[in-house]
Parts: C-alpha cells; structure tokens; sequence
C-alpha cells in the first residue's frame, strides 16, 4: 500500500528514470519528465527508440545507466512491467513508481527485492507547485478515501 512517506521518498531522490518517455512531445509522459526537469532534478530517459528526449541523451535499457538512478518512475504497459522491474532489481534501485496500478506477482516481486513500490498514483498531484486538475484529482481520492495514507 502506497503512503505518502513512500511519496515523499522517492520525490526527495535527486536522480530519477523515467522509463518509457514518449518521443511525442505531447505525451503525458514527456510533461511529466519536463517537470521533473523544471524542478532541478537529474533526470534520466529510457527509451529504445529514441536516441534523446528533450536534448538529453536516452538510454535503452535501465541497466545502461552509469550511475544508477536513485528511482525510477515507470510509463509503460503492464506486459513490460516484469522485466523493467527485474531491471531494477538487477541495477540496485530501491525506488518505483509505476503509473499503473501493479498486479500482484509485480507487487510481491518488488516485496520480495526490498523494492519500495508506488503505484496507480499521478506525480502531478504531489508535485508542489501543480494546480489545477492536478489538485482536484488528489481532492477527489480524498473524498473517496483512496489517497496515500499518511503513515
């Protein structure tokens, strides 16, 4: 279960993956990584198909990355989920995100590899300085008491 000190971790690493950055410029993906820029951190691209993501050169594969990333924010399809997990594993990233709810084999995965697994929430709504939509979506999981619990 997802809490928002779980959140407060992963925000606080300076050197975060997002795997999965669209090379669409308008995709959700790449207004996230923007943000994350906007916000001083050391953001890395993962992506096979794109040799870099706004003039930051993009990796393949999370095992690539030389330092390792803090955390990593997963944008991917469920069907990629249990290698890009195993990726982490493998690289020593104790930190995900997944915008995607994980199944439960993902969940006991990351459980079983000291993984600290979020997962199925929007970093907009916990970024600082977001409004809007953003807030308003955090609103209403707090009326349907399905926000990230404080402790």
């Amino acid at each position: 279960m997802t809490t928002q000190a779980m959140i407060d971790e992963f925000l606080s690493q300076r050197r975060i993956a997002i795997v999965g950055v669209s090379r669409n410029q308008s995709d959700y993906s790449r207004a996230i990584f923007r943000k994350f820029l906007q916000l001083g951190y050391d953001v890395v691209p993962v992506n096979p198909g794109a040799p870099e993501i706004e003039g930051i050169a993009c990796y393949a594969s999370v095992r690539e990355i030389q330092p390792a990333p803090d955390a990593i924010l997963l944008m991917i399809p469920p069907e990629g989920m249990q290698k890009e997990l195993e990726d982490c594993a493998l690289s020593g990233v104790k930190r995900i995100w997944s915008r995607r709810v994980l199944d439960a084999s993902s969940q006991q995965f990351c459980d079983e590899k000291g993984i600290s697994a979020i997962a199925g929430y929007c970093p907009f709504m916990f970024f600082p300085d977001s409004g809007g939509i953003h807030k308003f979506h955090g609103f209403v999981l707090k009326i349907l008491g399905q926000y990230p619990a404080a402790a």
